[in-house]
């Protein structure tokens, strides 16, 4: 089995366990960028892009929340 494959199946264990999913696929992608050479700098980078993506989304909920809730009270109006 390809490693990117036991990647994945780790990730969709994960995700049947959401209290122990982000300790399991943070430590294997950890393992993975530094079994390829990535240096302490690298995966600092790497780690930033991913919780820039996560901040777009969480602000894409917000936004989604927020018309929701103004909907529902124009709504009631």
């Amino acid at each position: 089995m390809e490693r990117d494959e036991k990647f994945d199946q780790l990730v969709k264990l994960a995700a049947r366990d959401t209290e122990k999913a982000a300790e399991i696929v943070a430590r294997s992608f950890y393992k993975i960028l530094r079994r390829n050479g990535f240096a302490d700098d690298q995966i600092i980078g790497v780690a930033n892009s991913i919780l820039d993506c996560l901040i777009l989304t969480l602000d894409s909920y917000k936004e989604k929340s927020e018309k929701k809730m103004k909907s529902r009270i124009e709504a009631e109006v």
